[in-house]
Parts: structure tokens; sequence; C-alpha cells
């Protein structure tokens, strides 16, 4: 059994091998990010599923934050570093869709993880019927309603951060 050499994608046959590894390593990330927004969308979903059932408690909220540190869910992520490749091939067509893609993913995944960060601590905080905690789930709420929180978060623009109003 003769094995071929495994060939890149469409349109990467003709991409040199820097640009191939830079492409590589933003769609990794870009999947990564993919992977995290619909982790937190589903911690969101769930955290507001016991919320609305009454049947969420601070040792509830606690051990489920400790689960999704154990996922790596608040690790700090950065955008790929290419720059060691040289600016032609950050500046190649390939190259520059893959890191624009990338980005498009990164910043929503950011702002949904810190939505779920910032519930987390208020219902941790509590008391679950502040003022504050309900403020905060009608926000989420709305901003599901509106799909400016996407349940998953695949393919997209990004949106555009809204207006940071409310």
């Amino acid at each position: 059994l003769a094995l071929s050499p495994a060939k890149p994608s469409g349109a990467l046959t003709k991409a040199s091998a820097p640009e191939i590894l830079a492409v590589g390593r933003y769609e990794d990330f870009s999947s990564t990010m993919r992977d995290q927004a619909s982790e937190a969308e589903t911690a969101i979903s769930v955290l507001l599923d016991l919320y609305d059932n009454g049947s969420i408690s601070t040792d509830k909220i606690r051990s489920f934050r400790a689960s999704l540190h154990e996922m790596d869910l608040f690790k700090d992520q950065r955008l790929p570093d290419v720059s060691s490749l040289g600016t032609d091939i950050i500046k190649s067509t390939h190259v520059s869709k893959a890191a624009s893609e990338a980005q498009s993913v990164f910043r929503p995944t950011v702002r949904m993880k810190a939505m779920l960060r910032n519930l987390l601590d208020l219902m941790e905080k509590g008391p679950l019927d502040s003022e504050e905690v309900v403020e905060y789930v009608e926000h989420i709420r709305q901003l599901r309603a509106s799909g400016e929180i996407v349940t998953s978060p695949h393919k997209g623009t990004g949106g555009t951060g809204g207006t940071g109003t409310g």
C-alpha cells in the first residue's frame, strides 16, 4: 500500500510552506475559539435554566466554575503570532483571510466568556434576587433575543460588538 503525501485543500495548493503553516495556525485558533464560544453559550444556558428553576446555589455555582476552569475555558487566549514568518507571508491573501476569520471569531468569544464570568461572579456574590443579578440575567436574555449572542457561533462576521448601552 503506497501512501501519497497529504495535499492541502483547495486554494492552498499553490501556497508556500510558511503560508500553509500560518493559515493552519489561524484555522486551529478559529476552531478553538468556536468551541469555546459554544461551551460558554452552553454554560450560560445551563446557569439561566438553573436560575429559572430556582435550583441554583452558591455551591453549584462554585463547582460549575471549577469545572469550567478545568476545561481551560477562562484561560487567556491570544491570536497566533506568525510575525516570525515574515511580512510577505503575513500579507499574503491566504494568510490575511485566515487572520481576518480568526479575529472575527476571537472578539465575540472573548465577549461571551466575559459575560459568563460576570454572570458567575454576580450569582456567586448573590443574593440571586438582588437587582444586580436580575438585571444582568435580563441583559443576557435581551442579547440572546436580539441575536447578538448566537447559540452556535460557527462561521460568521462576528457581529458589531454592540452599542455598550444598557
